[in-house]
């Protein structure tokens, strides 16, 4: 849970995606397909991601959810 806060102040704190990509631990990326999503990792080595949407202005937290099947992994 401590690296769940960790990753959202990330998230909350940045003014723009140019932050998270410094931060090389949160593996930004913007997601094709999804109509505008982008994810950083909640824990360095693991497959789950906080979801999030970005605007011309910045990001903002419209859309906040995990996501534990990335690249195929299946629990």
């Amino acid at each position: 849970m401590k690296a769940l806060a960790t990753a959202y102040n990330y998230l909350r704190l940045s003014e723009r995606t140019s932050d998270l990509r410094s931060i090389s631990f949160l593996y930004y990326e913007q997601l094709k397909g999804t109509n505008g999503q982008s994810s950083i990792r909640v824990v360095n080595g693991m497959v789950e991601r906080i979801l999030f949407r970005e605007f011309d202005s910045g990001i903002r937290i419209t859309v906040l959810s995990l996501d534990d099947t990335h690249y195929g992994n299946k629990k």
